[in-house]
This record gives C-alpha cells, structure tokens and sequence, in this order.
C-alpha cells in the first residue's frame, strides 16, 4: 500500500494599483486577518510616504477591524458599497 501525505501552503496576495499611472505593489502574506492586512497598510504607507493613498477596500473583516491603524496624514480606506 502506497501513502501519500501532502501538504497545502496557502499563500495571500495583498495587492494596490494606482490609477493615475497603472503602478502596481503587492505583498505575498501567510493569512487574510488584521495583523497582515497592517503589515500591507504599514508597507504601502511607507512606500508611498509622499503619496496621498486611497484604498478601496471590500467588507471582509480584516478591513472593518478596530485593530487597523491608518496613518493620519495619507491613508484613507474607502468602503466599497456591496452591489447587491
């Protein structure tokens, strides 16, 4: 008897594109939760400190959580309306 074990590795694309210019800037995260949707918020705000930043952002739950801290000065999230 043949056993074959496999193990899945689940990998996350957090990505942003700018409109203006059609620039694109992703992270590749472990898991969809609060503390990597931070990470993408701290990376990107740090990238494009000069920038103002826009993001529009759906209702999962690592993007309404009390626990994302927006830089003041030039993150803004923008709550998509659900179509339906």
């Amino acid at each position: 008897m043949l056993l074959f074990l496999s193990r899945t590795h689940v990998t996350y694309a957090f990505s942003a594109v700018s409109p203006l210019d059609g620039a694109f800037d992703s992270l590749v995260l472990p898991h969809v939760n609060s503390d990597c949707m931070q990470i993408c918020i701290n990376e990107m705000a740090s990238r494009y400190s000069s920038d103002h930043i826009v993001m529009i952002v759906d209702g999962a739950g690592s993007h309404k959580s009390k626990d994302i801290h927006l830089p003041e000065i030039h993150l803004l999230f923008l709550h998509r309306i659900p179509l339906n």
